[in-house]
């Protein structure tokens, strides 16, 4: 570790600050305007006919850093736009390597965002920024470190991209079994009913405070949007009831539902002891042949929006549905050997993302594990003399 040297972020790499829009600027063609909500991917892209100086533009592959609200650091995949206020553009010198600052940043956000400070978005200064040191390695060991990772993070969005298309083939095939044949009315043999004609409203209490010393698998809103996996936390943690969650049944979260879509679908593998927010409502077929049948209806867009479409509450932030929106929502039955074979057809595609978010979970934890080792030389990715470790 001798030929690696200490210095500080500002020495190596140069922080470009983005430019503050107004809506009134804000045009429906021209350049993209990237915002922070295009890097969660939670808002759509807003455009602008100014002209700007080069630097104001982030091309594909750059690296960029949201600073305010949303911290992190992001390799921008997107087409070419103008940046706005809350993001910097960061251009590294010729003593780094773009993908070994991107994966220090990574790293070292939990901190930073400790230690940023604002009133009333917390953020992170450019002066604090630039003051954080950075140990470096020799370029090529940086690029070695950053290739081990970036294998790790490609394989993680491969995976990602095909649960993607995973679900938009069940989709497709939900549609053609059972929208497309009542365009014309009811095929003969179907029956018009309600979601509680096919399932059931799961209520039952979870109390793990009694439990303080077992271990719980958490099925929490923040859970499922942080790649839908539970948390493990003891009972003495978790300080209100809960649901129990059961095999082969649905989540459908009732807070904010037309702000955020989350409909969970829980197959047969399951961990002990598992619990869910009550901000969910657990779904449970009276018949684990409708399982799939129920999360299509459920989900398709047209039908998701009218359940959801009824939202109420004192305030603005925390609105909720009354769950009889779901279970006294209109549904179609079928004859049973039309559901087994439409099972037959769409089952291994939700397995397949099921074994795919498995996978996404190892392989995160790897990265996450190898992350701070390598950036410190605790494990090396290169074979120095004095260690002769690879990996």
């Amino acid at each position: 570790m001798k030929d690696w040297k200490e210095c500080k972020l500002g020495e190596i790499a140069t922080f470009i600050n983005g430019r503050a829009y107004k809506a009134t600027e804000f045009k429906e063609a021209g350049t993209p305007i990237i915002r922070i909500q295009n890097l969660t991917g939670t808002g759509n892209l807003v455009y602008s006919n100014l002209k700007l100086p080069d630097n104001k533009y982030i091309e594909k592959n750059d690296l960029i850093y949201a600073w305010s609200a949303t911290f992190g650091p992001y390799i921008w995949k997107g087409v070419r736009g103008i940046f706005h206020y809350h993001i910097w553009k960061i251009e590294c010198n010729q003593n780094i390597d773009k993908q070994y600052l991107y994966f220090h940043l990574l790293r070292t956000t939990k901190y930073m965002q400790e230690s940023g400070n604002g009133t009333l978005f917390t953020h992170i200064t450019k002066e604090l920024m630039e003051s954080f040191p950075i140990l470096l390695p020799p370029l090529a060991e940086q690029k070695a470190i950053a290739g081990v990772l970036s294998s790790l993070d490609d394989k993680i969005d491969l995976l990602h991209r095909q649960n993607k298309t995973l679900e938009a083939m069940a989709e497709a095939l939900f549609r053609q079994w059972f929208i497309e044949p009542c365009k014309d009315g009811l095929p003969e043999g179907w029956v018009e009913g309600y979601v509680s004609d096919l399932a059931v409203h799961l209520r039952d209490s979870a109390h793990p405070n009694k439990n303080p010393e077992i271990y719980f698998s958490h099925f929490s809103i923040p859970a499922f949007d942080n790649n839908k996996e539970p948390v493990i936390e003891k009972g003495s943690e978790i300080k209100s009831s809960k649901y129990q969650v059961s095999t082969n049944s649905i989540l459908f979260s009732k807070l904010n539902p037309h702000k955020d879509k989350r409909v969970w679908l829980i197959l047969n593998e399951l961990p002990d002891n598992s619990i869910c927010s009550t901000e969910f409502q657990v779904i449970m077929p009276k018949n684990n042949i409708s399982l799939f049948f129920l999360y299509g209806w459920l989900t398709y867009t047209a039908n998701y929006n009218e359940i959801v479409s009824g939202v109420g509450g004192t305030s603005s932030s925390h609105q909720r549905i009354d769950p009889k929106s779901i279970f006294d929502f209109q549904c179609v039955s079928t004859d049973t050997n039309y559901m087994i074979e439409y099972n037959n057809r769409v089952a291994p595609l939700f397995n397949k993302q099921l074994k795919n978010q498995t996978q996404i979970r190892t392989l995160e934890k790897l990265r996450d594990t190898l992350l701070p080792k390598l950036m410190s030389g605790e494990v090396r990715c290169v074979e120095p003399v004095e260690t002769r470790v690879k990996i």
